[in-house]
């Protein structure tokens, strides 16, 4: 995750930069609301429409994560963050979860690791077509921003 070295080019110090790593709970306690993926279904497609909705949620969460000032007030972006890794671990229960539903026990283990990719390039597809918008409406000046200070030591 690329967010410390932003936050800690903008000048944010270590204790917030590691308050900031929480953020990533929810891929260690997803194990808690996984009942509510297999009992309640968002859509017709039980496991299929918690995937699709959970890649749009990620898709837009990181659209905004990629609007918010990381030299401003951090709460809107830990918000969105914490939404963003939300949606890609509870899809990933889902996922997990489609994977045992769809294949036989002596499957699971080589199927286990297939789905992911399949799942996740339309995110990646997303996210590098919104880098090239972003880059273009900004010009190189966010690129040259975060390399600049690549090498500095700052205090």
């Amino acid at each position: 995750m690329a967010v410390p070295i932003v936050l800690r080019q903008e000048g944010q110090s270590a204790t917030v930069i590691g308050l900031v790593q929480l953020t990533a709970m929810p891929y260690l306690l997803n194990f808690l609301w996984a009942p509510l993926v297999d009992r309640w279904s968002p859509g017709p497609r039980h496991y299929t429409g918690w995937i699709a909705a959970l890649s749009v949620t990620h898709v837009f969460s990181i659209i905004v994560l990629a609007i918010c000032d990381p030299s401003g007030a951090l709460l809107p972006m830990v918000i969105v963050l914490t939404v963003a890794v939300f949606a890609i671990s509870t899809q990933d229960v889902a996922v997990d979860a489609l994977a045992i539903k769809l294949l036989h026990p002596e499957d699971r283990s080589i199927g286990a690791a297939g789905p992911r990719p399949v799942f996740l390039t339309p995110v990646v597809l997303a996210l590098a077509a919104l880098g090239i918008v972003l880059l273009a409406l900004k010009g190189h000046q966010s690129s040259d921003k975060a390399t600049s200070g690549t090498f500095e030591r700052r205090g």
